[in-house]
């Protein structure tokens, strides 16, 4: 495995592969608060985004209050409560810091703990303040779990679509790599009409 050491306890920008894909983390080894066998990541990424990655969101709570005139005249008053209980949104990260995983782990490396390290590249904004996004870096720990909910997700979508005799619905672009995967490294490809359909599409000479 070929690496850049940035210190005696982190290994920094390595790139692993398997017979599927590639992969390129951004460090490992004593990442988080000196403990080792961290797999760590950098995003840089919007405070909208970073809001919903740590599942705050806003919700209408009734004021008790009524509108006495205008155009909503009797109807109950409403403002925005802040909630910080909220789905996390962060399957995409989960996903490709999991797949990172299993390339360590197939390489002898254990894994103790993965995190995210969330830079807001609008945090000092007004926009970021409302969302309560007070500070430049977050840190969103992730765990295994997200890896077995989308599997079960997609395991029950094809118990379901034999069930019912039908094939399964077309993958995500993100989930086809924006059709790559499609044309090179799906094993189901062959039985996919979708896939079948870009083949020829890429077969089909140029006019």
């Amino acid at each position: 495995m070929n690496y850049k050491k940035q210190d005696d306890n982190i290994l920094a920008e390595v790139r692993l592969e398997d017979d599927i894909t590639s992969g390129q983390f951004d460090m490992f080894g004593c990442v988080l608060n000196n403990e080792d066998s961290i797999l760590g990541d950098l995003k840089v990424t919007s405070s909208y985004k970073l809001m919903r990655a740590l599942g705050i969101y806003k919700k209408d709570v009734s004021t008790g209050e009524i509108y006495k005139s205008g155009l909503k005249k009797g109807q109950p008053k409403f403002k925005k409560h802040t909630c910080f209980n909220g789905v996390r949104h962060v399957t995409d990260w989960a996903l490709q810091l999991n797949y990172y995983r299993m390339l360590l782990e197939a390489n002898d490396y254990a894994v103790k703990d993965m995190v995210i390290q969330a830079l807001c590249r609008d945090f000092s904004t007004r926009a970021a303040m409302e969302r309560e996004i007070t500070r430049p870096l977050y840190l969103i720990k992730i765990s295994n779990r997200w890896l077995k909910r989308y599997f079960q997700y997609k395991a029950d979508k094809l118990q379901q679509a034999l069930k019912n005799k039908q094939l399964p619905s077309v993958c995500t672009a993100k989930e086809r790599w924006y059709d790559r995967k499609c044309l090179r490294f799906c094993d189901a490809a062959s039985m996919c009409p979708y896939a079948k359909i870009l083949k020829q599409q890429q077969e089909q000479p140029a006019i």
